[in-house]
């Protein structure tokens, strides 16, 4: 054991009364009052709450302060970085860090992986939250986790793995922020982490897109589940249908008669609407009592409350189904057109036109 400390230092202390005790404490005895944020950041590890100063008490001084009789001025509130601006600073900070931070050589590069499968013990480790699974199981459709149930448990194993290598590296770079550490370590520096540059957008347009949100969650219901039920049964089952059926008017032998035609497009009409009032409506009330728990909630729970939310909801769903319809009138009309226009140069047409006019034209 001597010789194995000798070569690669313990990382943790492990007499320690309390687990994951790194060894920078031992040199200090401080009570747990005192200790309390020592480690957060090797800054604050040498402040000590009994050198603070005391602040007097508020309410003993009160009379004994002057009061400022001017009115502070009010200015505007602050205008928000630009996304140009945050980069700049960003990689100015990260060339301030590069200028004082040396590469490490082979030997840190062992030692730190070193440190990091081997240097802290499986029982100073917290397991991975109860919440994290809990969730997993929320978010994974069930028909995926049956169908392939080896590659859910091995996704499950490489998830705790990570869980527990992202652990442990994070303990050792905090303990080797503090540079006696990385000294008692043998380690002169450690890898670079590549820099990631995270741009906040402004404010004002990130206040302007929430408020967006909510009001298109509030007034327009797009993100349902009854939303997307009534999108599907139209995709699936309706959205090929049309008022004039254009294949079977082409399939006529001879030209018809503007009586016959119009008579033969009030059918395809008729046809197509008995569809729509016997299969269409139907499925979408069932889709609504099916799915009634994404609509109870805007019901009013008393006589006095209002009932503009459930009216903005059904409102919402009747707008959907009215541009489904819209979509099936506009594609009928553009077929109807393009096989009108399929005849415009046609000379057996004209044969007909002629045929019907008065010799003394």
């Amino acid at each position: 054991m001597v010789t194995r400390n000798a070569t690669h230092p313990p990382l943790m202390n492990p007499f320690s009364l309390t687990q994951a005790s790194p060894f920078k404490e031992q040199k200090h005895w401080r009570p747990p009052s005192q200790s309390i944020g020592n480690n957060f950041s090797p800054a604050a590890a040498d402040i000590s709450l009994n050198k603070l100063a005391h602040v007097s008490d508020i309410s003993r001084n009160v009379g004994s302060r002057g009061v400022c009789r001017e009115e502070q001025e009010k200015g505007g509130p602050s205008r928000p970085m630009s996304p140009e601006q945050q980069l700049l600073e960003m990689k100015a900070l990260e060339a301030d860090r590069a200028a004082v931070r040396g590469l490490p050589s082979q030997r840190d590069l062992e030692r730190y992986t070193y440190y990091i499968n081997k240097g802290i013990p499986d029982d100073m480790l917290a397991p991975p939250p109860e919440q994290l699974w809990k969730k997993l199981d929320e978010y994974t459709p069930r028909k995926l986790v049956s169908a392939w149930p080896n590659l859910a448990s091995e996704l499950r194993n490489e998830i705790r793995t990570d869980y527990n290598y992202s652990l442990r590296k994070s303990i050792v770079d905090y303990i080797l922020l503090d540079p006696e550490e990385r000294k008692r370590l043998f380690i002169q520096w450690l890898p670079i982490p590549y820099p990631s540059y995270v741009v906040r957008s402004p404010v004002p347009w990130h206040t302007k897109k929430r408020q967006a949100s909510h009001f298109c969650q509030r007034s327009l219901f797009l993100p349902s589940e009854l939303t997307l039920e009534i999108q599907n049964i139209w995709q699936d089952e309706f959205a090929q249908l049309r008022f004039v059926e254009v294949d079977k008017i082409r399939e006529l032998d001879e030209p018809l008669e503007p009586e016959a035609f119009e008579g033969i497009i009030a059918s395809h009409c008729r046809k197509t609407r008995d569809i729509l009032r016997s299969n269409w409506i139907p499925k979408c009330a069932r889709a609504f009592i099916d799915h009634r728990n994404t609509w109870a909630h805007l019901l009013p729970a008393k006589s006095t409350d209002s009932m503009e939310p459930v009216r903005s909801f059904f409102a919402c769903m009747a707008a959907l189904m009215s541009k489904q319809l819209r979509s099936i009138v506009d594609q009928s009309l553009k077929d109807l057109l393009e096989m009108l226009q399929e005849h415009q140069a046609s000379g057996r047409m004209w044969i007909l036109v002629l045929a019907h006019l008065p010799i003394f034209y």
